[in-house]
C-alpha cells in the first residue's frame, strides 16, 4: 500500500477515505460565491458599531440584543444554504 501523506491522500491522488481521484482546477464559480455568501453573517456579528444603539426596540428588547438574536437563524440558513450547494 503507498504511503500516505498527513492529509489522508495517497501519493498516487486516491483518497484513502473515498477511493476517488482527487479533481485539480480550483475553485468552481459557484464556490467562490458560496465562500463570500459566508461571511455575510460574519461581517454582520464582527462589525458591533453597525448595531450599536439601542432603538427601535422589539418585545422590549434593545435593537442590540434583537439583532444577535436575529443573527443565529440567518446564519443557521447562510450555513445550511452553503453546505448544500457545496455538494455536488
Amino acid at each position: 500500500m503507498p504511503s500516505a501523506n498527513f492529509l489522508g491522500f495517497r501519493n498516487d491522488g486516491q483518497d484513502l477515505n473515498q477511493n476517488q481521484t482527487i479533481q485539480s482546477g480550483g475553485l468552481k464559480g459557484i464556490h467562490v460565491v458560496l465562500i463570500l455568501l459566508l461571511l455575510v453573517p460574519w461581517v454582520l456579528t464582527a462589525f458591533t458599531p453597525l448595531y450599536d444603539v439601542a432603538s427601535p426596540s422589539a418585545l422590549g428588547l434593545p435593537f442590540f440584543y434583537w439583532f444577535q438574536l436575529m443573527l443565529i437563524p440567518v446564519s443557521v440558513a447562510v450555513t445550511a444554504l452553503v453546505v448544500g450547494g457545496s455538494e455536488e
